[in-house]
């Protein structure tokens, strides 16, 4: 079996990393305020560029699998629910041996299929045949329109802070966008671009830095009602220049090849990461903790017990998910056991 190509699996555990990053520098240490910006921009500079960095998250996961297309079967889908069920099974059962009292806090429907990117992810599954048909069947010129006419229209809904169809991003919508862009680039405008890597790291940059200077410019000089439109702008996965600034690291990392079994490993079980820690069970108890340890020391420590917790996170995920690895292996056994007889 040939080695999966690990400069694209690395990336895929830098997005979810970054994930992990994005629900602790906000969503746990607390949301920017413009008095708070105000009391300390520099504290919050740092904090703006941390989200900055990290916000390609979602974008660079699903533009990895326009990258490569998706070839749905009903295998492929069955081990993506059995995946998302796997996890969700492993916390009702360790929260029932631990705290069983919070078992009838927990709403089964949200445990089990209450991550918005699993349902968004799912619809990309089953509609990727129709993407795919359409990719092959278009001209050049075609697909462009679309992709010019679709991103024209999200960055209005983006601007115009409709929430509706798009969702900033958080929607299957999205996500179909970013499939056809992947697509897209990789069969007409890769090679161009591989070949001038200077402007990708400068397009990148670019990207990143101008929404970090943005909030901060707005929160010392403009009014509070600009800056908190400024931050709601920056977050949004389907603000253009978070999706300029994810099609370049994608495009940074495809330029070149390497292969490492370690990457590979921790690559496999990447998605884990997500599933656990954003379980409804989990997800508080995350924010908690990662908030207490960083409240626990002064700045420069405590911005090492970050990256040691959002390490921990990491390969604990990745531990349990060999157990649903060896699970789905022998579910397959046994379909093939009884399909034999």
């Amino acid at each position: 079996m040939k080695q999966r190509q690990s400069n694209i699996e690395l990336l895929r555990i830098l997005a979810m990393l970054f994930v992990l990053v994005v629900h602790l520098n906000y969503k746990a240490l607390g949301f920017p305020t413009w008095s708070a910006v105000n009391a300390e921009p520099l504290l919050w500079l740092g904090r703006f560029f941390t989200e900055q960095v990290a916000i390609v998250c979602v974008d660079v996961f699903v533009l990895i699998s326009g990258w490569f297309g998706i070839r749905p079967t009903l295998r492929g889908g069955m081990k993506y629910l059995f995946q998302v069920l796997f996890a969700a099974s492993v916390i009702i059962a360790a929260v029932a041996v631990c705290c069983p009292e919070r078992l009838p806090e927990a709403s089964l429907r949200e445990v089990f299929y209450g991550q918005w990117f699993v349902r968004a992810y799912l619809a990309l599954f089953v509609f990727s045949p129709v993407l795919n048909r359409f990719v092959e069947s278009c001209t050049r010129r075609q697909l462009e329109g679309v992709l010019l006419a679709f991103y024209s229209l999200q960055t209005l809904d983006l601007l115009f802070r409709f929430k509706g169809t798009y969702s900033d991003g958080y929607s299957a919508v999205s996500f179909m966008g970013l499939y056809l862009l992947a697509r897209y680039i990789r069969l007409y405008r890769a090679d161009a671009l591989f070949r001038r890597p200077r402007l990708l790291w400068a397009v990148w940059a670019g990207c990143l830095l101008l929404p970090v200077l943005l909030q901060i410019c707005c929160a010392l000089n403009f009014s509070k009602k600009i800056f908190e439109v400024s931050v709601a702008l920056s977050m949004a996965y389907s603000n253009p220049l978070v999706v300029v600034q994810s099609l370049a690291m994608l495009l940074i990392f495809a330029r070149f090849d390497f292969r490492n079994r370690v990457v590979n490993w921790l690559a496999s079980g990447s998605f884990a990461v997500y599933l656990l820690h954003t379980n409804p069970l989990v997800y508080p108890d995350y924010c908690r903790l990662g908030k207490q340890l960083h409240t626990s020391a002064p700045l420069p420590q405590a911005l090492l017990l970050d990256a040691l917790f959002l390490a921990a996170v990491f390969l604990g995920s990745v531990l349990i998910d060999r157990l649903r690895l060896h699970a789905w292996s022998a579910l397959e056994r046994l379909a093939h056991r009884l399909g034999g007889k």
